[in-house]
C-alpha cells in the first residue's frame, strides 16, 4: 500500500522490516535479560483514551497482532480503548489494573502524579536498548521535559509541541456572518457574531461541555507556562525569578469566567452544559457555530465540514506542559518490560503499524486516495474504526493527512517549523514532583473537579462560582502545593 513521505530519523531505502532489525524490533522481545519475561510470548494490554466507540476495534487488533507477527514479533497487543479517559483510568489505576502501557498527560491521567506516585515504570535505559529509533528521533532537550526527579518515565507522543489556543467555526457560518477570523484576538471579540447566530436560531452558537470543555481560559493565550496543569499552577514563561502563581487568582481567569456568565445569560451556550461525548457529538454532526481549539498553522480539518479559525497565542511557547501534551507511560508491573518498549519502537518508527492503530484497516476503515500518496479517505465502514487522534498514540507526524488542503500545505512540515521556531520557557524541563503534598494534591484536584467547569461553563453568577473554587483550594491546600512548587523551582533554578 501506499505510505507516506518517512521523516529522515527513520529508515531510508530498503523496507520498514529491514530497518526495524537493524533497531532490534524483530528480536527485542528474545533479549529479555532481567528487565522481562524469558522466552514465550506476551501479550501487552494497550489502553488509550477514545473519544466514541470503536466497535471494530477486535478487527483491527487482529490486523495490528498479524502485521506484528510479520515483523517477528513474540508478543501481541491488545487494544483497549476506555472513554471519559480520566475518571476511569483513575479507577483502573487505583485498582493496580490500567494494563501494560497507557496513555497519560498534564491534563487527563496525570504524568506528574503517575511518575511520582511509582505508578511508571523508569524508561533511560530500556529505551536506549530496546527502542534506539524512538530515542533518536527527539533531542535530548527534549526528552528532559518528561523527566520527573532527573527520570525519564514516559514516551512523549511528537506532534505540535506549542499550544496555539484560539477558536474554529463552520466555513459556512463564517462566511453568512462577513466576517475575518484573522482579525479576531480574543475571545471576546466573539461576542457580536454569536449573537446573530442565535438570533438566526439554525445552531448553537458556542460548544461548552460540563467537563468545561469550550471554556475561555487558556494560560499560554496570556503567555503563562503551566508548571502543574490540573492544579492551576503556572509560571510566566520569560519570570527568570520562576515565580509560581495560580491562575486562578488573575485577572485574565476572572476575565474568562464573566464573560462565560455573560454568554450564559444571552442565550450563547447551554445553560445546562452537556457531556463531553455529547458535546463532540454535536459539533461533528454540524449542530454548533463555533468551538475553542487549538488552531493550527494550517486548516485544522478533523471534521466533514469545511471549518476555520484562528489562533489568540501571540508568543508560541516550547514547554514543558506542550511538549508531554500527550505520552504513554508504561505499567511498572508490567511483566516484560522490553515488549512494551519493542511496541512502541515500532508504534514510533513502523508506519504501518502506527498507520492501523490510529486508522484501521485499509480498505475497510480507509482507504488511501488515488490522487495523494499522504492522503486517506473513508472506506466503507470507517464507523467501524476511526479514532481522529494521532497524538494519542505516537508521531503525529508519521500520520498521512485526512483532507487534501493539510496535504498540499504540507501540514507537518508547517507544525515541526513551528516546534523549531518557538520560544523556550524559563521553566522548561521543569515537573512538579508531588511525593510531599499528595494529600493536599488529592484534596485541591477534588475541588477543581466540582468547582472549575461551573465557573467556566457560565452556570453560576461569576462572583459567587470565582469565590466558591478560589475558597475550595485554598481550603483544600494550595497554598501548600504553592508553597512546595516554589521550593522546587527555586532548586531548579539554581
Amino acid at each position: 500500500m501506499n505510505t507516506i513521505s518517512r521523516r529522515s530519523l527513520l529508515v531510508s531505502g530498503g523496507g520498514i522490516a529491514a530497518g526495524l532489525v537493524g533497531a532490534g524490533f524483530l528480536t527485542g522481545c528474545s533479549r529479555n535479560g532481567d528487565s522481562g519475561r524469558s522466552g514465550g510470548s506476551a501479550d501487552l494490554t494497550y489502553t488509550f483514551m477514545a473519544t466514541k466507540e470503536l466497535p471494530d476495534a477486535g478487527k483491527v487488533q487482529d490486523a495490528l497482532n498479524d502485521l506484528l507477527a510479520e515483523r517477528g514479533a513474540s508478543f501481541t497487543v491488545t487494544l483497549d480503548p476506555l472513554q471519559d479517559y480520566n475518571q476511569a483510568m483513575g479507577l483502573r489505576v487505583a485498582s493496580g489494573d490500567p494494563g501494560d502501557l497507557y496513555f497519560t498527560a498534564p491534563w487527563s491521567n496525570s504524568y506528574a502524579t503517575n511518575a511520582s506516585d511509582g505508578n511508571l515504570l523508569e524508561l533511560d535505559d530500556l529505551l536506549a536498548e530496546h527502542a534506539p529509533e524512538l530515542l533518536a528521533s527527539m533531542s535530548s532537550d527534549v526528552w528532559d521535559a518528561a523527566r520527573v526527579d532527573g527520570r525519564i518515565y514516559g514516551v512523549i507522543n511528537q506532534q505540535r509541541f506549542p499550544k496555539m489556543w484560539g477558536f474554529q467555526a463552520k466555513q459556512e457560518v463564517v462566511d453568512q456572518l462577513g466576517m475575518d477570523p484573522a482579525t479576531i484576538t480574543s475571545f471576546a471579540e466573539l461576542e457580536p457574531f454569536l449573537a446573530r447566530v442565535k438570533q438566526a436560531g439554525q445552531l448553537l452558537p458556542w460548544s461548552t461541555s460540563n467537563q468545561a470543555h469550550g471554556k475561555l481560559f487558556q494560560p499560554e493565550i496570556h503567555g503563562f507556562d503551566p508548571i502543574a496543569t490540573t492544579l492551576s499552577l503556572a509560571v510566566r514563561h520569560d519570570d527568570a525569578s520562576l515565580t509560581a502563581f495560580s491562575w486562578f487568582d488573575t485577572p485574565e481567569f476572572e476575565d474568562a469566567v464573566r464573560t462565560m456568565r455573560r454568554w450564559s445569560e444571552l442565550g450563547l451556550v447551554e445553560p445546562t452544559p452537556p457531556s463531553a461525548n455529547d458535546m463532540q457529538t454535536r459539533w461533528n454532526a454540524g449542530q454548533t457555530a463555533f468551538a475553542d481549539a487549538q488552531y493550527l498553522p494550517t486548516n485544522p480539518q478533523y471534521t466533514d465540514f469545511p471549518t476555520i479559525g484562528n489562533t489568540f497565542v501571540r508568543t508560541p511557547l516550547l514547554n514543558t506542559d506542550g511538549v508531554l501534551a500527550t505520552l504513554t507511560g508504561i505499567n511498572v508491573d508490567t511483566p516484560d518490560p522490553a515488549a512494551v518498549l519493542s511496541f512502541l519502537e515500532a508504534l514510533n518508527t513502523d508506519l504501518e503499524v502506527y498507520r492501523t492503530v490510529c486508522f484501521g484497516i485499509e480498505g475497510t476503515h480507509y482507504v488511501t486516495s488515488a490522487d495523494h500518496e499522504d492522503l486517506v479517505e473513508a472506506g466503507p465502514q470507517q464507523a467501524g474504526y476511526d479514532p481522529n487522534t494521532d497524538w494519542v498514540f505516537g508521531n503525529q507526524f508519521n500520520a498521512p493527512y485526512r483532507n487534501p488542503a493539510d496535504a498540499e500545505a504540507r501540514r507537518w512540515d508547517r507544525e515541526r517549523e513551528l516546534n523549531d521556531s518557538a520560544v523556550p520557557s524559563k521553566a522548561i524541563g521543569f515537573s512538579l514532583t508531588t511525593d510531599r503534598i499528595r494529600t493536599e494534591v488529592a484534596a485541591v484536584t477534588a475541588a477543581i473537579d466540582e468547582h472549575g467547569p461551573l465557573a467556566l461553563t457560565g452556570q453560576l453568577d461569576a462572583d459567587e462560582a470565582l469565590s466558591n473554587l478560589r475558597s475550595a483550594v485554598e481550603r483544600a491546600g494550595l497554598p501548600r502545593i504553592l508553597q512546595e512548587a516554589q521550593e522546587q523551582l527555586d532548586e531548579f533554578k539554581g
